[in-house]
């Protein structure tokens, strides 16, 4: 379920809670990682920078 809420002021400080992937439309990317601002790199494979 998807709720709209104000964005992150400091999305440096969000937990990773708030993040999934959009591959899996989960928090789990399809590597097996767990998805958060701070883990979803170009060190990934499934990586896809914006």
């Amino acid at each position: 379920m998807f709720i709209a809420t104000e964005e992150e002021k400091n999305p440096e400080d969000a937990d990773g809670s708030n993040f999934w992937c959009v591959y899996t439309q989960n928090c789990v990317g399809p590597d097996g990682a767990a998805v958060s601002l701070q883990t979803c790199t170009a060190s990934r494979s499934c990586y896809d920078p914006l």
